[in-house]
């Protein structure tokens, strides 16, 4: 037992944690308690005058961007329509849509109009106050009679939010950075360097306020693409009888009249070009047969044997003709002078 005196202060030591541990916690557990009697009480106590004047709250917004202040966050919508309207005449809806646009202060941004033999079908874009959409749709309905109609909303709220965002930090950016190039006064180097950085800052700048300025605009207005469609007239049917086939004719005889000249002057054109793109082949051989008696010779002597050739064929053709009691393909005898069918 002597020799282990040493044992009892080492195990006292081992379990020292274990023993220290519930009262620290005790403790914790004793000082939250406290903390949350005290929340209802510093609650009833009046807030102190300078709370009063505290600044708007803000909305966080991504890192390294500013806080965007909560009054300045409102509802960013994009509102287009479509409306396709069948109309009598297309002359007096055209007036009427301008008269319109007139009262509600819209304007015609893009017009197109295509003719289909005796109707007429337009597309018009039309642009006017989004407080003024509802009553520009409700207007135009009354000009004719509403094939299809849809309405869109896009919701631009982040994008404007996040590009006001950056803006802001960018002009920031600028701010300091040209502070900073009028307190200069390091080498050449160092102040272009900063000149660099405030064109690529003013550049951003620059897209980022078009960007703002598109959607102010498209926000602003409202989109309205309206299609105006004249009625078709009705076709008139001929009665079937036997009559039609010449009444057609009549109606047609010009035409065939004008397409038959038509093709004989083409032709005649075909001739005249294939002639032009001749002609400068037959100057030189011309000239050749011109300068070469003996290319020229023999040229007609072998257009003068090629025609007495043909006249000797056509000779004996004539000769072979059979005669009677002759078998085909049997020829007289030169020798005897007498044809083969009088030999005994």
């Amino acid at each position: 037992m002597r020799r282990l005196w040493w044992f009892c202060p080492a195990l006292f030591l081992l379990f020292l944690p274990f023993l220290i541990g519930p009262a620290a916690c005790s403790a914790d557990r004793g000082f939250s308690l406290a903390k949350s009697e005290e929340a209802p009480a510093m609650a009833m106590a009046p807030a102190p005058e300078a709370a009063t004047s505290a600044e708007p709250a803000t909305v966080p917004g991504e890192p390294g961007q500013a806080a965007q202040p909560a009054a300045n966050v409102g509802r960013k919508l994009i509102r287009t329509a479509r409306l396709d309207l069948l109309v009598e005449d297309y002359d007096i809806a055209r007036p009427a849509v301008e008269r319109i646009l007139g009262a509600v202060g819209g304007v015609i941004s893009d017009a197109e109009v295509s003719h289909y033999g005796a109707y007429r079908r337009a597309t018009v874009t039309l642009r006017v106050p989004a407080e003024a959409l509802e009553r520009t749709l409700r207007e135009l309905r009354a000009i004719g009679k509403v094939e299809h109609e849809t309405l869109g909303t896009e919701d631009v709220t982040r994008q404007y939010v996040d590009t006001d965002a950056r803006l802001r930090n960018l002009t920031q950016t600028e701010t300091r950075l040209r502070a900073l190039l009028d307190n200069q006064t390091g080498n050449l180097s160092s102040i272009l360097e900063v000149e660099r950085e405030i064109t690529r800052v003013r550049g951003e700048i620059e897209v980022l306020t078009s960007q703002i300025q598109q959607l102010d605009e498209r926000i602003a207005l409202s989109t309205i693409h309206l299609g105006l469609r004249e009625e078709a007239p009705d076709i008139v049917r001929e009665p079937d009888d036997m009559w039609k086939p010449v009444r057609q004719l009549g109606r047609n005889a010009l035409n065939i009249l004008e397409v038959s000249l038509g093709a004989l002057i083409a032709f005649l054109t075909a001739v005249v070009v294939a002639l032009l793109y001749i002609l400068p082949w037959l100057v030189p051989v011309a000239l050749l047969l011109a300068l070469k008696p003996s290319w020229r010779r023999g040229l007609f002597g072998l257009l003068r044997w090629r025609k007495r050739r043909k006249e000797a064929g056509v000779v004996t053709a004539t000769k072979s003709v059979e005669r009677p009691g002759e078998r085909p393909g049997e020829r007289p005898d030169a020798s005897s002078g007498e044809p083969p069918g009088d030999r005994s």
